[in-house]
């Protein structure tokens, strides 16, 4: 159960799918149904969420400094060219 497949697929994986896709959504529809405001949840997000470290993509994109991080990483990984 410590192997990197079963860490990821098994953990890091999952909490990124609970809080993007489940939690976030969540919360804006619990703040919209309270106050019709969908800038409050926005707001609640940018102060608690986005000052993690690794949220920011989230909020901002990924820019291509960080997508050619990640093919480094990816490559140095699985081989180069492995992305194609």
């Amino acid at each position: 159960m410590s192997d990197p497949y079963y860490t990821w697929w098994h953990g890091m994986y999952e909490v990124a799918q609970h809080a993007y896709f489940k939690w976030i959504p969540e919360l804006k529809d619990v703040v919209i149904k309270k106050d019709g405001n969908d800038e409050f949840a926005v707001a609640l997000l940018e102060k608690h969420f986005k000052p993690i470290d690794g949220h920011d993509w989230y909020f901002n994109g990924m820019n291509k400094e960080h997508l050619e991080t990640v093919r480094k990483g990816f490559e140095a990984r699985y081989g180069k060219g492995s992305l194609k």
